[in-house]
């Protein structure tokens, strides 16, 4: 188990992300949090959203700042905030279109259900991710390959899917609603990434192990 769990953490270590990547994608970051900024003062303007939108991308920006191309286990840093990002930002968006069209009263326990799932969806990431290594898939002799793509077209489909509803005589109320499960589908996606950060910390670890 120990090898396969070895493979598991060198599985991308060769890969490199050039600066120039990072640096678009804090602008990508940073002009989705202004759309959510955008999007809090047209429908009631919240304070914690207001603080949020300045902190947060500041944050990103910290976290994620280099001057040099990223290698090795940083590698899973990145990823892991770039994951962590897009799931915070897609699931306050899609929480604020929802909040538009449900009581007051139901805030809380719609925000109790929605904790719920992201934990399920977490626990089910995490068993995916133990039965790959099971199968030795991050095994550097193993010929099969991971299946990334399908999240990418399973974003396309969506988004295809809404553009023709958007064509079609809907209702504002399902619009919103649409928009969104869109949102929340994107971030509960990126949370695959975000798992890139318990890698991260698990090299770590494994490196002061070594090093005792």
């Amino acid at each position: 188990m120990n090898e396969k769990l070895n493979d598991f953490l060198a599985y991308g270590m060769d890969s490199k992300i050039e600066k120039k990547q990072i640096y678009n994608m804090d602008g990508v970051i940073s002009f989705i949090t202004f759309l959510v900024f955008v999007i809090n003062e047209i429908y009631g303007g919240a304070m914690w959203a207001r603080v949020g939108c300045v902190l947060f991308p500041l944050s990103f920006i910290i976290f994620t700042f280099t001057r040099r191309d990223v290698t090795g286990k940083k590698i899973f840093w990145i990823y892991g905030i770039w994951g962590i990002g897009f799931s915070i930002l897609f699931g306050v968006i899609g929480t604020i279109f929802m909040f538009l069209i449900i009581d007051k009263k139901y805030y809380i326990t719609y925000l109790g259900i929605m904790v719920i799932l992201y934990i399920i969806v977490l626990c089910i990431y995490i068993s995916m991710i133990c039965y790959l290594i099971k199968k030795e898939i991050y095994s550097s002799k193993s010929s099969k390959k991971l299946m990334g793509g399908w999240c990418f077209l399973l974003c396309g489909i969506a988004g295809m899917s809404f553009a023709k509803i958007l064509g079609m005589n809907t209702s504002q109320e399902k619009i919103i609603q649409i928009v969104s499960v869109l949102s929340y589908l994107i971030s509960l996606i990126s949370v695959l990434g975000s798992l890139n950060m318990i890698k991260y910390f698990m090299i770590k670890r494994r490196e002061k192990t070594i090093s005792k």
